[in-house]
């Protein structure tokens, strides 16, 4: 009895803490506006032929045919966006309560990970570059997947999940669908059950249909420019200084492999200073990946593992490709601090082992644990096209 109401207490706790913490990561960078470009996501419907990122323009528009309510204002899509926006934060306290909950053994260093999770999941979408984007949507849909994998309840609806992400935006397919399939191969090859064999072939199956039926259906997106143009200036807080290139832009951007320029210089500087900027952390990984690997396991083991660790270079054709760097980077920490707490809720002996090892390590150097963890706060948000909004300076000083 006074162990459940420990746990009770815990748990209340933790809620408080998530809670507040987004709160002030709100309070910081909210946005009390829509920028033109997120407009875009409603631009494109289904109402011209099939691309799947027509799909939250096509339920828009039919939401807009069956309520009483008039949506096709600015108003109305700036409210809709900022709810979407508060689900997004609720999903990420639910996920982040499930994990700590699951942590059994290992609750000290799952706490520090979601800290640093909430860090970077808080960062991402209360501005108003970033709020009610494509990426919030994709995101939104990774977290309800990784609430049901986490919990191991009606996994079978990942697959219907996945659909739900392609068709927000085919993305979905280099961004985030990688985790979901590292994280149900692992579960196959550590239980052996054929479910989560099966899952993974359907939900990759669905991916890569709809990405291709997608990706060749998209060159026909071009007849809708005018339309485009016209609604977004509808939908535009400013209709007469609405910047139409944006719209221009934004058909691009419902293909996940056609390229978009203008931004490379900027990308570029800003993806230089971030790797240097955040050195500490890619040197800790690789302390941590050398040490990993001396441990007692199995070939079959270490490929596993080498697969989870190397499954986020999916992104390689969107950083080849795309402009919104601020997205990838921020979706690459995710996949590995979900990864990692993965491994924790898991009770993997291996990754315990040497995360403990680590952890000896840190603590010994107790200033170093601190700064790492403060340290993302120095950065955030990510800022769409820009990394981080603070490098812009220096792109310029080159030019960019």
């Amino acid at each position: 009895m006074e162990n459940r109401k420990s746990n009770k207490k815990e748990i209340i706790t933790l809620y408080g803490i998530l809670s507040f913490m987004l709160f002030c990561m709100y309070a910081r960078f909210a946005a009390f506006q829509l920028a033109d470009n997120n407009l875009g996501v409603l631009f494109l419907s289904y109402k011209n032929g099939f691309v799947s990122a027509g799909l939250l323009g096509t339920v828009w528009r039919v939401l807009n045919q069956i309520t009483s309510v008039e949506l096709m204002t600015y108003e109305s899509v700036y409210y809709a966006a900022k709810w979407m926006m508060i689900l997004y934060d609720v999903l990420v306290v639910i996920l982040l309560t499930l994990i700590y909950r699951k942590s059994y053994r290992n609750k000290r260093q799952a706490l520090y990970l979601i800290t640093l999770s909430l860090i970077v999941f808080g960062g991402m979408f209360c501005s108003s570059v970033t709020m009610g984007s494509y990426d919030m949507y994709e995101v939104m849909v990774l977290l309800l997947i990784l609430i049901l994998l986490f919990s191991q309840r009606v996994q079978g609806a990942i697959v219907a999940l996945v659909l739900l992400g392609m068709l927000i935006h085919p993305s979905f397919l280099f961004k985030c669908f990688p985790l979901v399939a590292v994280m149900l191969f692992y579960q196959y090859k550590k239980t052996g059950k054929k479910s989560y064999q099966s899952y993974l072939i359907l939900s990759a199956a669905v991916a890569v249909v709809v990405f291709v039926a997608s990706e060749i259906s998209v060159w026909g997106v071009q007849t809708q420019q005018e339309e485009a143009l016209a609604f977004g200036q509808l939908l535009s807080a400013n209709p007469q200084n609405y910047d139409a290139a944006l719209a221009g832009r934004t058909l691009r951007e419902c293909s996940a492999i056609l390229p978009e320029w203008g931004y490379r210089g900027n990308n570029y500087i800003n993806l230089v200073i971030f790797l240097l900027m955040f050195s500490p952390y890619w040197m800790l990984g690789q302390s941590f990946c050398e040490h990993f690997y001396r441990q007692k396991m199995t070939e079959d083991q270490a490929k596993v593992y080498r697969l989870m660790q190397w499954g986020t270079l999916a992104i390689i054709p969107q950083l080849l490709l795309k402009i919104t760097y601020g997205y990838f980077v921020a979706e690459v920490m995710i996949y590995y601090l979900i990864l990692l707490m993965f491994y924790i809720a898991q009770e993997d002996e291996l990754v315990l082992t040497q995360m403990a090892r680590s952890g000896e390590q840190l603590k010994n150097r107790m200033p170093v644990a601190y700064v790492l963890l403060l340290y993302p706060l120095l950065f955030m948000p990510f800022t769409d096209v820009s990394i981080l909004s603070g490098f812009d300076f220096i792109a310029r000083i080159f030019g960019a």
